[in-house]
Order: structure tokens, then sequence, then C-alpha cells
């Protein structure tokens, strides 16, 4: 896994023509930058994942619109900070179609005072808060920085009383975390990871603030500060790395042996896609088996049989019956047209 930083902004901002340049050519995609010039220099070292940790108040662009549907048709999965505007709706470009949009919480879980919120926002995740007004900033997230205020000097970490907080580092924990995804499972897309996220994330805590603290309500154009998060203002959760990880391990597919073809059922459409599974791994344990020819199994009744039971031992999918949760999250179905070509191990 490796960092590729591409810088799109000045001190004093940046035009949205040079963010999109600067999108498009990190994912290895062709690009112009001003006036249509042509970038003369490819990247050899194209990113998976984008972490966006800047925005503005608007609307999605056709720009950035057009930008993002690029992006995610390569298969290049889009992270962005929600904003900091204490509560105002999502910021731009995280409100853009196909992006995973971050929202912050503080250490309890509740909504981080500055943080934006709306419908647009997949997930929460920390983004740091100080809760005094003045002092050492109690609860900051660490990270590295340099010293140098114009030119580079010494590495150091932010602390206390060298704050970094807001959404643009709730954001990066996400896009890290997805980076991880994609390492134990690098044929996921961008909207199986999404879902992935989503599906793994932690429930939003109910109580532990102040007596005067609410639900957070639907964005408008007063200020909201902290609040209670719900799955319409906050995303489906709280981060959650070690599941999504794990789920993405889990759920790895390559090709398989044994069949040349499978169903496998895309959690972010509901449908069924054509695919191939590999039941020679020990990571492939949920695996769920409808058998079409019921009289293979014995005389179990009715068209569609369910069974899975996977012989870690073997490496090896073995037929037994065995009625399964079909409800399970993105289980793989296979359709056996004949079963003895996989045959009933001893």
């Amino acid at each position: 896994m490796s960092v590729l930083p591409v810088r799109v902004l000045g001190k004093c901002g940046g035009y949205d023509s040079d963010i999109i340049a600067g999108m498009l050519w990190a994912a290895g995609l062709s690009t112009n930058v001003g006036f249509g010039r042509p970038v003369n220099y490819p990247n050899p070292f194209p990113a998976s994942v984008l972490n966006l940790s800047f925005g503005s108040q608007g609307t999605c662009s056709r720009s950035y619109a057009d930008a993002m549907a690029q992006l995610n048709q390569k298969g290049v999965t889009v992270v962005a900070a929600a904003g900091n505007d204490a509560g105002l709706p999502v910021s731009t470009p995280a409100n853009c179609s196909g992006v995973i949009a971050v929202a912050g919480i503080r250490h309890i879980g509740t909504k981080v005072g500055y943080s934006n919120i709306g419908a647009e926002v997949s997930i929460s995740a920390p983004a740091g808060n100080c809760v005094n007004l003045g002092g050492p900033c109690l609860y900051p997230l660490v990270t590295t920085t340099n010293s140098g205020r114009r030119t580079p000097e010494s590495n150091t970490y932010s602390d206390a009383f060298n704050t970094s907080v807001g959404t643009s580092f709730a954001a990066p924990l996400v896009s890290a975390t997805v980076a991880l995804m994609l390492s134990a499972n690098p044929g996921l897309s961008p909207a199986n990871i999404r879902s992935m996220l989503k599906r793994t994330a932690r429930p939003f805590p109910t109580t532990g603030a102040q007596s005067d603290v609410s639900v957070c309500d639907k964005p408008s154009g007063r200020e909201q500060l902290e609040c209670y998060c719900t799955t319409r203002t906050c995303g489906a959760g709280l981060l959650s790395t070690y599941n999504a990880v794990r789920l993405a391990a889990d759920l790895a597919l390559t090709q398989s042996a044994y069949r040349d073809n499978a169903d496998l059922y895309d959690p972010e459409t509901g449908q069924l896609q054509i695919g191939q599974v590999d039941v020679g791994s020990d990571r492939f344990h949920n695996v769920v088996v409808t058998i079409d020819q019921v009289l293979a199994l014995g005389n179990q009744a009715g068209p569609d049989y369910p069974i899975s039971r996977f012989d870690r031992s073997k490496g090896v999918l073995e037929v037994a019956q065995v009625r399964v949760n079909t409800a399970l999250f993105y289980n793989v179905t296979v359709t056996l047209k004949e079963v003895l070509q996989i045959g009933v191990p001893d």
C-alpha cells in the first residue's frame, strides 16, 4: 500500500478545474489543465482510493459529477469530507453522487459541533473535538506534520496545543479503511465498498451526552452543534475498520477451478450479476449453494434447497443438507447445473 500526494490547492485556495484535473490524473485518467491543454506526463502509479479533505458550500456541479462518474467507472473509490459548517448541508464535492461523504463525530459518538450533516453522508468517523474553549484540546486527532512554515523543516506530530480537528481528518480514516479493504479483496467495486462500509458500521449512541443535546435534524440554513446522529443525517453509523476489512477478506472472490460461472449478489443494486467463485481457499467460507437438481441431495423437497458447509481443512465445498440464512450480507449464490461436476468429498 502506498500514498500518492497530489497538490490541487495553494495557500489562497484554488480552482475546481485544478481539483478535477488532479483527481483524474491521480486515478490514471486523461485530463486537461486550463484551456484544454493536455497533461503530457501520465501517472505511472494510479490510485485506487481518492481522499478529498476539502470542500465548499453549494450543489454538485456538472464538472464534478462527470469526474466522479469517470472515476467510479474506472473502479476508483472517492471519499470526501462532509464539511465544517456546523450542521449545514454537506459540502461539495462530498455531496456528489458516487462519493463516500464522511461526517465527524465526538469522542462519545455524537456529532461534533462543526460537522455538516445530511442524506448524502455515507458514514461517520472521529474528527477530533476539544470540549473546552481554552487550554489544551482534550480529544485531538494526532497526526504527522512538519514544523516548517515556508520550507520543510523537522517532522513532528500534532498534539493538544497544535490541534488537528475537522471532517478533513475523519475522511482519511475512511480512505485508509477502504485501502485495507482493497488490499484484502482487490476486486471490490466502489459500490461494493460503500455498501460494505454501511453494513459493517456500528450504531450511533443515543445516550451519553449532556442533557441539552437533542437529535440531529435535517440540515437547513441554521447551525446545529453537537447532536445525536441518525441514519438520515450522519450516514449508516460509526466507522468500523475491523468489521469492514474482515468482511472484505472473507468475501474475496477469484476464479474457480470447479465452476466457470456463478451468480453473485450485488448488495448495492439488490441484483444478481455473473461472476466466478473460488472454493479452493480457506477464505471462502460464506458460500451459499442452490442446487437445481434437488434429487442429487436425496429426498429433499422443493426446487431450490440452499446448502452451505465449507470444509476448511480440505479447502473444498462440501455438499451437505444444511439450511442457511440467505439474507446474510453479500453471500454468494452458486447455481450448480450438474452436481457431479463438484462431487461430494468423503
